[in-house]
């Protein structure tokens, strides 16, 4: 009776265990059917967002915005087509994954994969700020130099990666915000940072332009003066 007790009292467990699998089973194969049908779907997308980006010749705008240089500064060597496609592979796995743990009975990891999945969105807006900051900051900063070359006591240079970093930070600080991870004290900081960069580079260009803003300003008033003169001349004669 005492061997019958105790062999009962180590079986008990491992019948527990067999009875929650044996009904768990119907759960793990509906999960198991689910995620290989999210890995199908995910593939296919894969292939179909790929095909779409160079289709669209997004490739081609990505070129000249720049972005396969950012992506290669983050030691990101493939194409943005393969990178895009990449991307959108493991988001479709992602959702899939989340309801076959929802199916099987795992709603710890189904709510964690689920709040993921609603930050992911927050992301790729955030990298879109960033790659869109980037691009117009080395536009406008080109743009500077350019302007700014034949200007005396300018360093065009300077002055055209100054324009090009303060468009970028306001860039990275709208990506932050976008992110929920910036606080009132980081905007703050990199706000006053961008304002005195500004300042910096706006007093010398405002001296310098001083000259040249006064020229304009007496050539489109003498125009003027010609032009009124021309009418009173026309009467006279």
């Amino acid at each position: 009776m005492a061997n019958n007790k105790v062999v009962e009292f180590f079986l008990a467990p491992v019948k527990r265990v067999g009875a929650d699998l044996y009904e768990a089973l119907p759960g793990i194969f509906e999960g198991v059917v689910i995620l290989i049908l999210g890995i199908i779907l995910a593939y296919i997308t894969k292939v179909v967002v790929r095909r779409l980006v160079l289709a669209l010749h997004l490739e081609r705008l990505a070129r000249r915005l720049r972005t396969a240089s950012i992506l290669e500064r983050g030691d990101v060597r493939e194409s943005v087509a393969k990178t895009t496609a990449i991307l959108c592979f493991w988001f479709v796995i992602l959702i899939f994954l989340r309801f076959s743990f929802q199916v099987v009975g795992f709603e710890t990891l189904s709510k964690i994969l689920g709040s993921i999945i609603s930050y992911v969105p927050n992301i790729i807006i955030a990298i879109v700020i960033i790659i869109l900051a980037w691009a117009l900051g080395a536009f406008i900063g080109g743009v500077v130099r350019v302007e700014t070359s034949e200007i005396k006591g300018i360093n065009s240079y300077l002055a055209g990666k100054v324009v090009q970093y303060v468009i970028i930070g306001v860039g990275v600080v709208m990506a932050l915000e976008k992110l929920k991870i910036a606080t009132p004290f980081m905007i703050v900081f990199i706000a006053l940072v961008l304002f005195g960069a500004i300042l910096i580079f706006a007093i010398p260009v405002g001296l310098a332009l001083k000259g040249r803003i006064k020229e304009a300003v007496d050539n489109m008033l003498s125009n003027r003066r010609e032009k009124r003169k021309r009418p009173e001349r026309g009467e006279k004669e």
